[in-house]
Protein backbone atom coordinates (compact mmCIF):
# COMPACT_ATOMS: atom_id res chain seq x y z
CA UNK A 1 0.00 0.00 0.00
CA UNK A 2 1.39 3.65 -0.50
CA UNK A 3 -0.01 6.75 -0.25
CA UNK A 4 0.64 10.63 0.58
CA UNK A 5 4.89 11.36 1.15
CA UNK A 6 5.69 7.75 0.43
CA UNK A 7 4.44 8.54 -3.21
CA UNK A 8 7.96 10.05 -4.38
CA UNK A 9 9.54 6.41 -4.22
CA UNK A 10 6.99 4.58 -6.59
CA UNK A 11 9.14 5.71 -9.50
CA UNK A 12 11.85 4.13 -7.58
CA UNK A 13 9.91 1.09 -6.41
CA UNK A 14 8.95 0.43 -10.11
CA UNK A 15 12.53 0.59 -11.26
CA UNK A 16 13.87 -1.56 -8.60
CA UNK A 17 11.04 -4.30 -9.33
CA UNK A 18 12.02 -4.23 -12.90
CA UNK A 19 15.98 -4.86 -12.23
CA UNK A 20 15.64 -7.65 -10.04
CA UNK A 21 13.18 -9.28 -12.82
CA UNK A 22 9.78 -8.79 -10.69
CA UNK A 23 8.17 -6.54 -12.90
CA UNK A 24 5.03 -8.67 -12.23
CA UNK A 25 4.22 -7.65 -9.02
CA UNK A 26 0.98 -6.32 -8.50
CA UNK A 27 0.88 -3.41 -6.17
CA UNK A 28 -2.00 -3.46 -3.82
CA UNK A 29 -3.21 -0.99 -3.11
CA UNK A 30 -2.27 2.68 -4.54
CA UNK A 31 -4.97 5.07 -1.31
CA UNK A 32 -5.01 8.46 -3.18
CA UNK A 33 -4.96 9.62 -6.66
CA UNK A 34 -1.30 10.62 -6.80
CA UNK A 35 -0.55 7.57 -5.94
CA UNK A 36 -2.44 5.92 -8.85
CA UNK A 37 -1.20 7.74 -11.14
CA UNK A 38 2.48 7.62 -10.46
CA UNK A 39 1.78 3.52 -10.44
CA UNK A 40 0.29 3.67 -13.53
CA UNK A 41 3.01 5.72 -15.66
CA UNK A 42 5.94 3.66 -13.60
CA UNK A 43 4.88 0.20 -13.16
CA UNK A 44 1.31 -0.57 -14.79
CA UNK A 45 -0.23 -3.36 -12.38
CA UNK A 46 -1.98 -1.47 -9.99
CA UNK A 47 -5.37 -1.49 -7.42
CA UNK A 48 -6.90 1.63 -6.41
CA UNK A 49 -8.45 1.76 -3.19
CA UNK A 50 -9.86 3.57 -0.13
CA UNK A 51 -8.18 4.22 2.88
CA UNK A 52 -7.78 1.30 5.17
CA UNK A 53 -5.99 -1.58 6.58
CA UNK A 54 -7.98 -4.26 5.61
CA UNK A 55 -6.65 -3.58 2.07
CA UNK A 56 -3.74 -5.27 2.87
CA UNK A 57 -5.85 -8.24 3.20
CA UNK A 58 -8.55 -8.48 0.75
CA UNK A 59 -6.71 -9.29 -2.12
CA UNK A 60 -4.62 -12.08 -0.65
CA UNK A 61 -8.13 -13.40 0.09
CA UNK A 62 -9.03 -13.30 -3.38
CA UNK A 63 -5.68 -14.98 -4.84
CA UNK A 64 -5.84 -17.81 -1.86
CA UNK A 65 -9.41 -18.61 -3.12
CA UNK A 66 -8.03 -18.98 -7.07
CA UNK A 67 -5.87 -20.89 -5.58
CA UNK A 68 -2.54 -19.15 -5.85
CA UNK A 69 0.15 -18.58 -3.24
CA UNK A 70 0.87 -15.32 -2.21
CA UNK A 71 3.75 -13.12 -1.19
CA UNK A 72 3.09 -9.70 0.42
CA UNK A 73 5.01 -7.02 0.75
CA UNK A 74 5.06 -3.59 2.57
CA UNK A 75 6.26 -0.71 0.44
CA UNK A 76 8.78 -0.11 2.28
CA UNK A 77 10.70 -2.83 1.45
CA UNK A 78 13.98 -2.69 -1.03
CA UNK A 79 14.29 -5.97 -3.07
CA UNK A 80 17.85 -6.61 -3.18
CA UNK A 81 17.26 -9.87 -5.36
CA UNK A 82 14.80 -12.13 -7.01
CA UNK A 83 13.12 -13.37 -3.57
CA UNK A 84 11.24 -16.59 -5.66
CA UNK A 85 13.78 -19.24 -4.80
CA UNK A 86 14.62 -18.22 -0.69
CA UNK A 87 10.72 -17.92 -0.20
CA UNK A 88 10.56 -21.49 -1.92
CA UNK A 89 13.56 -22.60 0.14
CA UNK A 90 11.54 -21.02 3.15
CA UNK A 91 8.64 -22.73 3.10
CA UNK A 92 9.29 -26.38 3.11
CA UNK A 93 7.21 -27.67 5.20
CA UNK A 94 5.10 -24.53 6.07
CA UNK A 95 2.20 -23.33 4.84
CA UNK A 96 2.56 -19.84 6.00
CA UNK A 97 5.62 -17.76 7.02
CA UNK A 98 5.83 -14.51 9.01
CA UNK A 99 8.87 -11.48 9.24
CA UNK A 100 10.79 -11.25 12.67
CA UNK A 101 12.92 -9.50 13.85
CA UNK A 102 16.26 -9.98 15.67
CA UNK A 103 15.73 -7.44 18.16
CA UNK A 104 12.42 -8.41 19.48
CA UNK A 105 10.39 -11.29 20.03
CA UNK A 106 7.70 -10.20 17.55
CA UNK A 107 6.10 -11.17 14.29
CA UNK A 108 6.18 -8.32 11.37
CA UNK A 109 3.37 -8.29 9.10
CA UNK A 110 5.76 -5.99 6.82
CA UNK A 111 6.00 -9.24 4.41
CA UNK A 112 4.88 -12.97 4.88
CA UNK A 113 4.00 -15.60 2.56
CA UNK A 114 0.52 -17.69 2.43
CA UNK A 115 0.35 -21.06 1.00
CA UNK A 116 -3.08 -21.71 -1.00
CA UNK A 117 -5.03 -23.83 0.50
CA UNK A 118 -8.89 -23.95 2.21
CA UNK A 119 -7.37 -23.88 5.51
CA UNK A 120 -4.95 -20.48 4.97
CA UNK A 121 -7.95 -19.02 3.59
CA UNK A 122 -10.58 -20.04 6.49
CA UNK A 123 -7.69 -18.94 8.39
CA UNK A 124 -6.90 -15.49 6.96
CA UNK A 125 -10.70 -14.47 6.32
CA UNK A 126 -11.12 -14.84 9.97
CA UNK A 127 -8.79 -13.11 10.68
CA UNK A 128 -10.19 -10.13 8.13
CA UNK A 129 -13.53 -10.64 9.52
CA UNK A 130 -12.13 -10.06 13.39
CA UNK A 131 -10.44 -6.91 12.11
CA UNK A 132 -13.70 -5.48 10.04
CA UNK A 133 -15.76 -5.85 14.08
CA UNK A 134 -12.83 -4.68 15.66
CA UNK A 135 -11.32 -1.61 13.68
CA UNK A 136 -9.50 -0.04 16.85
CA UNK A 137 -7.28 -3.06 17.29
CA UNK A 138 -3.86 -3.23 15.53
CA UNK A 139 -3.64 -5.83 12.64
CA UNK A 140 -0.42 -6.93 13.28
CA UNK A 141 -1.31 -8.27 17.14
CA UNK A 142 -4.27 -9.78 15.27
CA UNK A 143 -1.92 -11.95 13.14
CA UNK A 144 0.24 -12.61 16.24
CA UNK A 145 -2.85 -13.71 18.53
CA UNK A 146 -4.16 -15.45 15.44
CA UNK A 147 -1.40 -17.30 15.31
CA UNK A 148 -0.99 -18.21 19.07
CA UNK A 149 2.09 -15.78 19.33
CA UNK A 150 2.41 -14.01 22.68
CA UNK A 151 0.04 -11.24 21.37
CA UNK A 152 -3.37 -11.13 22.88
CA UNK A 153 -6.84 -9.63 21.95
CA UNK A 154 -10.77 -10.21 22.86
CA UNK A 155 -11.35 -13.26 21.11
CA UNK A 156 -11.71 -16.95 23.22
CA UNK A 157 -9.19 -19.81 22.42
CA UNK A 158 -12.54 -21.36 20.83
CA UNK A 159 -13.09 -19.05 18.34
CA UNK A 160 -10.15 -18.86 16.42
CA UNK A 161 -9.56 -20.71 13.42
CA UNK A 162 -7.35 -23.78 12.87
CA UNK A 163 -3.75 -22.40 12.88
CA UNK A 164 -1.95 -23.28 9.58
CA UNK A 165 1.72 -25.05 10.00
CA UNK A 166 3.98 -21.45 10.45
CA UNK A 167 7.16 -20.69 10.57
CA UNK A 168 9.46 -17.56 10.38
CA UNK A 169 11.87 -15.90 7.66
CA UNK A 170 15.24 -15.80 8.64
CA UNK A 171 15.77 -12.43 10.34
CA UNK A 172 19.51 -12.82 10.93
CA UNK A 173 20.49 -12.67 6.96
CA UNK A 174 18.15 -12.61 4.74
CA UNK A 175 14.51 -11.07 5.38
CA UNK A 176 16.11 -8.66 7.35
CA UNK A 177 14.55 -5.53 9.39
CA UNK A 178 16.87 -2.26 8.92
CA UNK A 179 17.55 -1.43 12.52
CA UNK A 180 19.76 -5.00 12.87
CA UNK A 181 21.19 -7.67 11.33
CA UNK A 182 24.32 -10.11 11.35
CA UNK A 183 25.62 -9.06 7.56
CA UNK A 184 26.31 -11.70 5.49
CA UNK A 185 25.63 -9.98 2.20
CA UNK A 186 25.46 -13.37 0.21
CA UNK A 187 22.67 -14.07 1.60
CA UNK A 188 20.62 -10.75 1.69
CA UNK A 189 17.03 -10.78 0.16
CA UNK A 190 15.28 -7.92 1.39
CA UNK A 191 15.19 -4.87 3.64
CA UNK A 192 12.53 -3.86 5.69
CA UNK A 193 12.77 -0.01 6.62
CA UNK A 194 10.08 -0.49 8.97
CA UNK A 195 8.56 3.40 8.36
CA UNK A 196 5.77 3.28 10.67
CA UNK A 197 3.69 6.06 8.76
CA UNK A 198 0.63 3.20 8.48
CA UNK A 199 -0.42 4.94 12.14
CA UNK A 200 -3.08 7.23 9.13
CA UNK A 201 -4.67 4.10 7.99
CA UNK A 202 -5.92 4.16 11.46
CA UNK A 203 -7.51 7.93 11.90
CA UNK A 204 -5.42 8.32 15.27
CA UNK A 205 -4.60 11.98 16.59
CA UNK A 206 -1.18 13.12 17.51
CA UNK A 207 -1.33 12.34 20.91
CA UNK A 208 -1.93 8.85 20.43
CA UNK A 209 0.90 7.34 21.68
CA UNK A 210 1.58 4.47 19.28
CA UNK A 211 2.57 7.07 16.70
CA UNK A 212 6.67 6.86 16.49
CA UNK A 213 8.39 9.78 17.64
CA UNK A 214 9.39 10.61 14.36
CA UNK A 215 6.02 10.98 13.31
CA UNK A 216 4.71 13.35 15.35
CA UNK A 217 5.62 16.56 13.36
CA UNK A 218 4.10 15.34 10.31
CA UNK A 219 0.81 14.09 12.19
CA UNK A 220 0.53 17.45 14.02
CA UNK A 221 1.33 19.10 11.04
CA UNK A 222 -1.40 17.41 8.85
CA UNK A 223 -3.93 18.23 12.24
CA UNK A 224 -3.03 21.63 11.53
CA UNK A 225 -3.15 21.65 8.01
CA UNK A 226 0.10 22.80 7.67
CA UNK A 227 2.90 22.02 5.04
CA UNK A 228 5.92 20.13 6.74
CA UNK A 229 7.20 18.58 3.66
CA UNK A 230 8.63 15.04 3.48
CA UNK A 231 10.85 13.97 6.14
CA UNK A 232 14.01 12.74 4.65
CA UNK A 233 14.41 8.75 5.29
CA UNK A 234 16.94 5.69 4.75
CA UNK A 235 14.46 4.84 1.43
CA UNK A 236 16.16 8.18 -0.33
CA UNK A 237 18.88 6.60 -0.29
CA UNK A 238 18.13 3.17 -1.67
CA UNK A 239 15.01 3.91 -4.21
CA UNK A 240 17.35 6.66 -5.55
CA UNK A 241 16.60 6.10 -9.52
CA UNK A 242 20.94 5.23 -9.93
CA UNK A 243 21.29 3.33 -6.78
CA UNK A 244 17.70 1.15 -7.83
CA UNK A 245 18.85 0.71 -11.08
CA UNK A 246 21.74 -1.23 -10.18
CA UNK A 247 21.48 -5.07 -9.87
CA UNK A 248 24.06 -5.10 -7.36
CA UNK A 249 23.93 -2.89 -3.86
CA UNK A 250 26.23 -0.09 -4.70
CA UNK A 251 29.01 0.78 -1.99
CA UNK A 252 26.72 3.59 -0.25
CA UNK A 253 23.99 1.26 0.39
CA UNK A 254 26.28 -1.24 1.50
CA UNK A 255 27.92 1.04 4.35
CA UNK A 256 24.72 2.12 5.36
CA UNK A 257 23.87 -1.87 5.96
CA UNK A 258 27.14 -2.14 7.45
CA UNK A 259 26.31 0.62 9.74
CA UNK A 260 23.54 -2.01 11.17
CA UNK A 261 25.25 -5.23 11.56
CA UNK A 262 25.69 -6.48 15.03
CA UNK A 263 27.54 -9.37 16.77
CA UNK A 264 26.17 -12.16 17.77
CA UNK A 265 26.77 -13.88 21.46
CA UNK A 266 27.68 -17.16 21.24
CA UNK A 267 24.09 -18.18 23.12
CA UNK A 268 21.51 -15.68 23.74
CA UNK A 269 19.83 -17.20 27.00
CA UNK A 270 22.94 -17.79 28.57
CA UNK A 271 23.05 -14.09 29.50
CA UNK A 272 21.05 -11.65 32.05
CA UNK A 273 18.23 -9.68 30.56
CA UNK A 274 19.55 -5.78 30.62
CA UNK A 275 17.48 -3.14 31.35
CA UNK A 276 15.37 -1.23 28.82
CA UNK A 277 17.08 1.99 29.37
CA UNK A 278 20.76 -0.35 28.24
CA UNK A 279 18.66 -2.33 25.73
CA UNK A 280 17.86 0.94 23.79
CA UNK A 281 21.70 2.31 24.29
CA UNK A 282 22.61 -1.12 22.61
CA UNK A 283 20.35 -1.02 19.83
CA UNK A 284 22.74 2.30 18.81
CA UNK A 285 25.87 0.23 19.50
CA UNK A 286 27.37 -2.53 17.35
CA UNK A 287 26.41 -5.09 20.13
CA UNK A 288 23.69 -7.47 19.41
CA UNK A 289 21.10 -6.76 22.63
CA UNK A 290 21.29 -9.70 25.12
CA UNK A 291 17.87 -10.63 25.09
CA UNK A 292 15.15 -9.74 22.89
CA UNK A 293 12.65 -7.05 23.84
CA UNK A 294 9.19 -8.52 24.69
CA UNK A 295 6.54 -8.33 21.55
CA UNK A 296 4.51 -5.28 21.81
CA UNK A 297 3.30 -2.38 19.38
CA UNK A 298 4.86 0.65 22.35
CA UNK A 299 8.53 0.13 23.40
CA UNK A 300 8.95 -0.35 27.07
CA UNK A 301 5.25 -0.67 27.59
CA UNK A 302 3.73 -3.76 29.53
CA UNK A 303 1.89 -6.19 26.52
CA UNK A 304 -1.02 -8.40 27.52
CA UNK A 305 1.50 -11.80 27.43
CA UNK A 306 3.92 -11.88 29.84
CA UNK A 307 6.50 -13.66 28.56
CA UNK A 308 8.43 -14.82 25.25
CA UNK A 309 7.34 -17.38 22.53
CA UNK A 310 8.71 -20.58 21.24
CA UNK A 311 10.81 -17.99 18.36
CA UNK A 312 12.36 -16.01 20.96
CA UNK A 313 16.22 -18.01 22.19
CA UNK A 314 16.61 -19.18 18.04
CA UNK A 315 14.31 -17.27 16.02
CA UNK A 316 14.15 -18.82 12.26
CA UNK A 317 16.64 -20.98 13.24
CA UNK A 318 14.13 -23.17 15.88
CA UNK A 319 13.17 -26.74 14.94
CA UNK A 320 10.14 -27.84 13.32
CA UNK A 321 7.22 -25.65 12.50
CA UNK A 322 3.61 -24.80 14.30
CA UNK A 323 1.18 -26.96 14.03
Amino acid sequence: MVYGSMNRYIAGWALRLRTVGLGSLVMDATLDDEAFALCTRHHGLCVRAGISVLNKYTLLLLALQMGLDVMWLDFDIFLVQHPTKAIEKAAVGSDLLMGYDLESDCLCNGFFFIRSSEKTHRWLFEMVRWLYDHPYEHDQRAIGAFLNYTERISISEEELPPIPRWHVFDEENSFINYGSWLGDFDQLVLVHFVDGSAFSLYGRPSWDPSIPLAKKQQVEASESGAESGPATSTMDEFYDLEAAAQPQLDGRLRALLQSKVRAKPERLGAVLHLSNQQHYMNVGSNRWPRKKQKCGILPMVVSAHPGYGWLAEHGSRAQGVYV
